[in-house]
């Protein structure tokens, strides 16, 4: 395993989808190594916070707060589409 260390300074890591599996354990890990972990999940106190990965209000959200930067991103969310990528208008299939 890659040791993390940041002598200057704290990393910040933001784990979508820690509630459970994979993304609670990444964050785990993450945290014994040192790193301050922002942990996200779409269920209300779920995690540290509240995050949908397909709204724009909550998007918006982690980015004010996240607006002094970060140094790990694991996205582990994921979403399920009831509709084919094509016909969701914000996404454009080219």
């Amino acid at each position: 395993m890659t040791e993390i260390s940041s002598p200057t300074q704290e990393l910040i890591a933001l784990v979508t989808g820690a509630n459970r599996r994979i993304g609670q354990e990444i964050a785990r890990q993450l945290a014994v190594a040192g790193v301050h972990v922002l942990s996200a999940a779409r269920q209300p106190g779920a995690a540290e916070v509240l995050l949908d990965v397909t709204s724009k209000e909550h998007m918006d959200a982690l980015a004010e707060r996240l607006k002094n930067g970060l140094d790990i991103l694991v996205n582990n969310a994921g979403t399920c589409a009831t509709q084919s990528f094509q016909e969701i208008p914000s996404i454009k299939m080219t």
